[in-house]
């Protein structure tokens, strides 16, 4: 279920990479600044949509009791060294991917693609994502040692993201790169997904650190896109591409301490 899941908030954000691209490069309107509220406009129709249906949702649901678990306040949690790791790891792996959406054409045309084959990389980074997304947590189930996971997670993140410093021009080799970007993308996702129930006691122990590390990790993750137009605006994009490997070797650690032996709230 955590693979289905992932698998389909990927596949959200791959239609809405696939979909943005096209829109800002046609010629409806004739100006680039009405391409781009137009892009928004569509999203924000999208977001209230979801809105509506999750109203609905949580009114179907207001009937259902409520399970009844003797479990320490929320704020407790933060004492725990493992609740801060599965924060800080949840925002750096979506940091990652953020800022993949957000720059990976701009890093790409600077590589001397073209803006085409630049959306083109994009869209496809973002479809690549969905075998990862869906095998790694049945795989985390099945193997022995939790660790192999996070470090094979972060070797790809650091090979892809190292490959792309060096290569420009190479279709084939960027593309490469691009796919194993893509893949430790969709498998970081679902592994700590996945970490939330079988790092748990319970449901409601589940519930209350899914909440605290998602609220927290996209806080922080969205520094980061805005944080990597800055180092492009003071320097280039290759020292863009250092914060981002920084911050997969630094993932490397986080990943590793929360999936080690025990839950994330210990007793």
């Amino acid at each position: 279920m955590t693979g289905f899941y992932a698998v389909v908030m990927n596949v959200g954000a791959a239609v809405a990479a696939g979909i943005s691209y096209p829109i800002l490069s046609s010629n409806i309107g004739g100006e680039k600044n009405f391409l781009q509220v137009l892009r928004l406009i569509f999203w924000i129709i999208i977001a209230i949509i979801n809105i509506f249906l999750f109203i609905q949702r949580c009114q179907k649901n207001s009937s259902l009791s409520e399970i009844k678990d003797e479990h320490e306040k929320v704020h407790g949690y933060f004492k725990y060294s493992k609740m801060w790791t599965i924060m800080l790891s949840m925002g750096l792996q979506s940091a990652l991917f953020y800022c993949s959406v957000s720059w990976f054409a701009e890093i790409m045309i600077s590589k001397d693609f073209s803006p085409e084959t630049a959306g083109l990389l994009l869209s496809i980074s973002q479809f690549a994502q969905f075998p990862s997304t869906f095998i790694v947590p049945i795989l985390a189930d099945k193997v022995h040692n939790k660790l192999i996971i996070p470090v094979v997670i972060t070797i790809g993140y650091l090979v892809s993201l190292v490959g792309m410093l060096y290569t420009s021009g190479n279709f084939v080799l960027m593309l490469t790169f691009i796919i194993i970007f893509a893949l430790a993308g969709g498998g970081s996702f679902s592994y700590v997904m996945y970490l939330f129930s079988v790092k748990s006691r319970n449901e409601s122990e589940a519930a209350d650190i899914s909440g605290l590390a998602q609220s927290g990790g996209y806080l922080l993750a969205a520094v980061f896109p805005p944080l990597l137009g800055y180092i492009r605006d003071i320097s280039d994009w290759n020292k863009a591409l250092y914060v981002l490997i920084l911050t997969a070797a630094v993932l490397l650690v986080t990943l590793v301490h929360c999936s080690s032996k025990g839950n994330i709230i210990e007793k």
